[in-house]
């Protein structure tokens, strides 16, 4: 959701065009950047330490993103930990369903999360517009994207600890 959204929520901000897509253009790189830090650092780094850095980073690119404004260059924060979240959670995702539950059935279980994350994925967007409309300001949807991520958190913390 925020792929598709942050050029009109940083607009609405007062970003220029050109910071916008220098801060996009950031994402990527940083998502490759998480995923060789968890490789160089797997001796130490399991998946499960691995997925709470992925949430508490999820959760600290979208606090930097509320907070950007033109004139304190958060913008440029926001996607080392929010590309780092995402590069990491692709890493943690694909230990997590064989160290969890075995690797009996891995396939299927990784099409069934693979499923609930692309409806997730597709979902997200119109949901946020939503919110949107309603308040007319993408201070509600990062609130809301806030909540969500803090749930997921939780959820991943619990589920990693039975």
């Amino acid at each position: 959701g925020v792929t598709v959204h942050i050029i009109p929520l940083m607009l609405e901000r007062g970003f220029a065009m050109v910071t916008i897509v220098a801060t996009i253009a950031m994402i990527g790189p940083m998502q490759v950047a998480g995923r060789v830090v968890v490789s160089v650092f797997e001796k130490w780094l399991d998946f499960r330490k691995a997925g709470i850095i992925s949430g508490i980073f999820l959760l600290l690119g979208f606090a930097l993103l509320s907070m950007a404004q033109p004139d304190n260059n958060l913008n440029y924060l926001f996607p080392i930990f929010y590309g780092g979240s995402l590069g990491i959670i692709t890493i943690v995702r694909a230990l997590a369903v064989p160290e969890l539950i075995g690797p009996e059935a891995y396939g299927a279980l990784n099409g069934l999360l693979g499923l609930a994350s692309s409806l997730a994925l597709a979902a997200t967007p119109v949901l946020i517009s939503w919110v949107w409309l309603i308040s007319q300001s993408y201070t509600a949807p990062l609130l809301l994207l806030s909540a969500i991520a803090l749930g997921s958190l939780i959820s991943f913390i619990i589920a990693v600890r039975r």
